[in-house]
């Protein structure tokens, strides 16, 4: 699995891949050999290479919060195919001023109302898909017309989410 990952001001490209029964973890193109020591969440120890590393990870609304050697991190963690997708939405979807599914999955958790002022950036929904909790976020900004989903609803991939106005 490949990930984005934006760690305050700095991002990384991470993929963690398991071959011949090793696990591997490859940041920004360099590869290391990994093992979990522990995995209590929110607390996790991982052999990477031959250093041990120790953090705690909290889930927030924003992304995780990262404890490492008694400092605080603001992270922010996304699928790359995800992020990918998103970054090739046709500018003519744009102008409709509509958010569409980019894949099929649930819808877990509707985050606006109807009437609702939003920012572009500011998440919308959070649809599950390929067992991983996807936040799908505004474009741009508006006012929230009508949302079509509910939460629990299966949504294909471009069936319409949100109008804007």
């Amino acid at each position: 699995m490949k990930y984005l990952v934006a760690i305050d001001k700095r991002e990384f490209e991470v993929e963690i891949a398991q071959e011949n029964g090793e696990l591997f973890l490859r940041l920004n193109g360099r590869e290391y050999p990994a093992r979990f020591i522990e995995e209590a969440e929110p607390k996790f120890s991982l052999l990477l290479g031959n250093k041990v590393v120790e953090l705690e990870s909290e889930k927030r609304e924003w992304g995780y919060e990262l404890n490492w050697r008694g400092k605080k991190f603001r992270a922010k963690v996304e699928d790359k195919r995800l992020a990918e997708i998103e970054k090739e939405i046709p500018t003519q979807i744009l102008a409709a001023k509509e958010l569409k599914s980019p894949l099929p999955g649930v819808v877990v958790k509707v985050e606006v109302q109807e009437g609702e002022q939003i920012q572009a950036g500011q998440g919308v929904l959070i649809l599950e898909a390929m067992k991983m909790e996807n936040e799908i976020k505004s474009l741009y900004s508006g006012t929230i017309k009508k949302i079509l989903v509910k939460e629990k609803e299966t949504v294909e991939k471009d069936q319409k989410l949100v109008e804007l106005a």
